[in-house]
């Protein structure tokens, strides 16, 4: 993901938690994100398709890349 992609996916989420940024020896993240794994919510991939559980194993989100997951992620979590 581009820094340009970074800035147009980050202008979606309006409050600083759900934002994207680079995190070295990681990859892409939020803070949102770090704070729902300790929450016990976990990610996985099924295919192409990268989703987002709660503690009980119910899909919360689905994004079709790690960073779509994490958009879609941001967006319903505000």
């Amino acid at each position: 993901m581009s820094e340009i992609r970074v800035q147009q996916t980050n202008e979606k989420i309006g409050y600083p938690e759900g934002k994207i940024f680079w995190e070295p020896l990681k990859g892409w993240t939020s803070q949102l994100m770090k704070n729902l794994y300790k929450q016990g919510y976990r990610a996985c991939k099924s295919g192409s398709a990268h989703i987002l559980k709660d503690k009980q194993g119910t899909e919360v989100c689905k994004g079709y890349s790690w960073e779509g997951l994490l958009l879609e992620a941001a967006l319903i979590m505000r």
